[in-house]
């Protein structure tokens, strides 16, 4: 949960925005899930929300780990709330295979590699190469640029950051406490202002 609402006589609701907003970028970028191989590096809580909006979205999810049993208890966590999704756990260093014969996979960076002060930092090996007609998308906002995304991009694969993501977990966080629906357009230029 990242929003909580005080209800009626004080009663306080906790609200996962993050696998809502993350799926809202997507649709904001024409990104369909459903029925595609998604392809998640790391097992923190914002890979437990994103692996929830993909695989409630109907996406086959490969979430990868440095800690491999990280990686199986946010499955078994998942399961329990969507017992037919598409799941499965590996290890980070079974990554060339896992990403090997699978087209038009969707990446998603849920690591903190590449973020400020580690610009220089990815978690995809200069070596292996993306999967052809790859999307990639890095949480990671600060810097705007990754090390992930020059590397995506190089390799004539699409590329975004998280800064749509946190625009609409906001918006929609906004939403639930004050009941009004905020401009996304008007969140998104500010956070690119101070971030820029």
């Amino acid at each position: 949960m990242n929003t909580i609402v005080v209800g009626e006589n004080g009663r306080l609701t906790g609200h996962n925005t993050d696998w809502s907003g993350f799926l809202a970028d997507l649709a904001a970028h024409d990104i369909a899930v459903a029925n595609r191989d998604c392809l998640m590096l790391g097992a923190g809580g914002s890979a437990r929300a994103v692996a929830y909006g993909l695989a409630k979205s109907g996406a086959r999810v490969h979430l990868l780990a440095r800690r491999i049993a990280q990686a199986e208890a946010v499955l078994v966590d998942l399961r329990k709330q969507l017992p037919a999704a598409q799941l499965t756990s590996h290890p980070l260093t079974k990554l060339e295979q896992v990403a090997a014969h699978r087209p038009a996979l969707l990446i998603i960076n849920c690591t903190p590699l590449g973020m400020t002060p580690h610009e220089a930092s990815s978690p995809w090996p200069d070596t292996l190469p993306f999967p052809s007609d790859a999307t990639v998308y890095d949480l990671v906002y600060n810097p705007r640029h990754t090390r992930l995304m020059q590397q995506a991009e190089a390799a004539g694969c699409h590329a975004l950051n998280g800064l749509g993501m946190l625009v609409h977990q906001g918006a929609q966080a906004f939403a639930l406490w004050t009941g009004q629906q905020p401009d996304t357009a008007v969140m998104a230029t500010a956070l690119q202002q101070l971030n820029a």
